[in-house]
C-alpha cells in the first residue's frame, strides 16, 4: 500500500475510535450533529465522546445546541473546568459549543482550551471536521496553524475537511496543502463520487448542491494528520 492509502484507512479508523470530535467553522453543525447521532446510535457505553462545535457567530452556535438539545440520544454541556465534568462525562456522546475566531487574537481556542484532558477518557487523539472552510489563499497560514493548534499535542489527529472541487478563490487548496506540509502535516485530497441526479428525491437536493452551471456540484475530501509531538 501506498502511504497515501495507509494514511486514508487510518483517518477513516480515527473516525470510529477517537475520543474527541471539533467541527470547525461548523456554521448550523450539520456534519458534527450527523456525527454525534449516527456515533449515538451505533456507539456501545463503554465508549465516550465529546462533539465541540465551534464558530464566530454566537447565533449559529445557539441553533447547533438547540438542535443537539432536542436529540434524545445527545446530552449538551459546557466547555468546562474540571469541577464540571463529573455530568460530562456520564454521557455516551457529549455536545459543546464556543465561540471561536482563528483570526482573533482573543476568541481563538487551542487545545488547552478545549479542556478535554479533564475529562480523562482513554483516547486522548482529537478529530476535526469542517465543511467549506478554505476562502483565501493568503489566510491558509492561519488555518493550518489553527488546526494542529486544536489537535492533540503529544497524540496529533485527523483533519477531515470537504471542499467545492470548484474553489471559491482559485489556489487556495494547493496553498493550505503548502502550509500544512510546512508545518509538518500530510494531505490528501481526494474526489467524493456524485450522487445520481436521475431518480433522486427533488426534496433531499438544497441550493448548495446545485453548481453554476446547474449541474450536480462535485466535492473533494481533503484530509490531514499531524504526528504530534511525541
Amino acid at each position: 500500500e501506498g502511504q497515501e492509502q495507509v494514511l486514508v484507512k487510518e483517518a477513516i479508523n480515527s473516525l470510529q475510535t477517537s475520543s474527541h470530535i471539533v467541527e470547525l467553522g461548523c456554521g448550523l453543525g450539520v456534519a458534527g450533529l450527523a456525527f454525534a447521532a449516527a456515533a449515538a446510535e451505533t456507539s456501545n457505553n463503554n465508549i465516550k465522546r465529546t462533539v465541540t462545535f465551534l464558530d464566530r457567530e454566537p447565533y449559529a452556535l445557539h441553533c447547533v445546541m438547540a438542535s443537539a438539545a432536542i436529540n434524545k440520544n445527545l446530552a449538551t454541556g459546557p466547555i468546562s473546568s474540571e469541577e464540571e465534568v463529573s455530568d460530562i462525562a456520564e454521557h455516551t456522546i457529549t455536545a459543546r459549543s464556543s465561540i471561536d475566531d482563528w483570526t482573533s487574537s482573543d476568541k481563538n481556542i487551542n487545545y488547552d482550551g478545549l479542556k478535554l484532558d479533564s475529562l480523562d477518557y482513554d483516547n486522548k487523539q482529537t478529530l476535526i471536521l469542517g465543511s467549506d472552510i478554505l476562502y483565501e489563499p493568503s489566510s491558509m497560514d492561519t488555518l493550518s496553524v489553527k488546526l494542529r493548534s486544536l489537535l492533540h499535542p503529544k497524540d496529533g489527529g485527523y483533519v477531515f475537511i470537504t471542499d467545492p472541487e470548484r474553489e471559491r478563490t482559485a489556489g487556495c487548496r494547493s496553498a493550505f496543502q503548502k502550509s500544512v506540509e510546512e508545518l509538518g502535516g500530510n494531505v490528501v485530497i481526494l474526489p467524493l463520487p456524485q450522487p445520481e441526479r436521475n431518480g433522486m428525491k427533488k426534496s433531499i437536493l438544497v441550493e448548495s448542491d446545485i453548481d453554476i452551471d446547474g449541474t450536480l456540484a462535485k466535492t473533494v475530501l481533503i484530509i490531514v494528520h499531524f504526528d504530534g509531538d511525541k
